[in-house]
């Protein structure tokens, strides 16, 4: 049945709800370097006083060793001799006789 003024009509079908596009924010990307690290403080230290050079020792000269004979008797007749024990190392070159701490005396 037909009511005035209304016509028939097709079923209404249900209007679709309109599409709404949802922007999804892009993820933070990765960092892959690792992080800087704070500098590490230099730390000053004292500086140390320079070491006073020690001068060398002296070193009284060695004296050139007189040339070594066979006996005393030889040292002297070349013109050498009188050798002191703890002064020449001549001295012990030679046999001190008498025991006096000197050998090849003239």
């Amino acid at each position: 049945m037909l009511l005035a003024g209304c016509e028939e009509s097709p079923v209404d079908e249900p209007t679709p709800a309109p599409v709404v596009e949802e922007t999804v924010a892009a993820p933070e990307p990765i960092q892959t370097q690792p992080a800087e690290a704070e500098p590490v403080p230099v730390v000053e230290l004292p500086a140390e006083a320079p070491a006073a050079e020690e001068p060398a020792p002296v070193v009284p000269p060695v004296p050139a060793a007189d040339p070594q004979f066979g006996t005393c008797k030889e040292a002297v007749a070349a013109g050498y001799g009188n050798y002191s024990q703890g002064v020449d190392p001549e001295y012990d070159w030679y046999q001190d006789r008498d025991g006096d701490g000197v050998v090849c005396e003239s």
